[in-house]
């Protein structure tokens, strides 16, 4: 099995897939770390997105300004010119991204706090480590696992290394247990 990085449950192994639905029971077999979301971090993420989006803005302006400045004939048009427009128009679309998704953080948040589990997090599963993070699910077998530095997954990705960093913050556990986990787990694939 390769690595799976998809944001579509749908695209997933039928083991996996009943890993992150809420309404399946988790077998015992499966460690399972669930990330915290708070009202806090939900702000945060929020204030982060508008301030792309002023940056976008401001950048955007610059930009249009510039084009229009030597559309003119008053400056030479290069691709330069194109640049702070295109960067304005990715941070508009990226604080927008953060801005829209307050909403549902802000869900997952009340949903924590009332009890509810939101299956967000560590999933580790015989030979499976399986993330599911904000924007996509990872899963990464055993033998493409190349370790765990500094609170980040290391793993293969078609011959590349790659790595993300784990949640900060775990419902009900310290972020040092699922490291302990997550060293314990690839051992048993080591046989050691």
């Amino acid at each position: 099995m390769n690595v799976i990085i998809t944001s579509m449950p749908e695209k997933l192994p039928e083991s996996v897939r009943g890993l992150i639905d809420e309404h399946t029971p988790l077998p015992a077999n499966v460690a399972f770390f669930e990330e915290r979301f708070t009202t806090g971090g939900a702000l945060y993420k929020t204030a982060i997105g508008v301030a792309l989006i002023g940056i976008g803005v401001l950048l955007a302006l610059f930009g249009i300004y510039d084009l229009l400045h030597s559309a003119v004939g008053i400056g030479k048009l290069s691709t330069v010119d194109y640049w702070p427009l295109i960067a304005g128009v990715v941070c508009v679309f990226g604080g927008y991204l953060l801005v829209a998704s307050l909403k549902a953080r802000m869900k997952l948040a009340s949903d924590q706090q009332g009890g509810l589990k939101t299956r967000y997090g560590i999933f580790l599963v015989d030979d499976l480590l399986v993330s599911r993070s904000w924007f996509d699910i990872t899963v990464i077998p055993r033998p493409l696992f190349k370790g765990l530095v500094n609170h980040a997954i290391r793993y293969e990705l078609e011959g590349a290394a790659k790595s993300f960093d784990l949640p900060k913050q775990i419902v009900g556990r310290e972020a040092g247990e699922m490291d302990q986990a997550i060293g314990e787990w690839a051992k048993r694939g080591s046989g050691s």
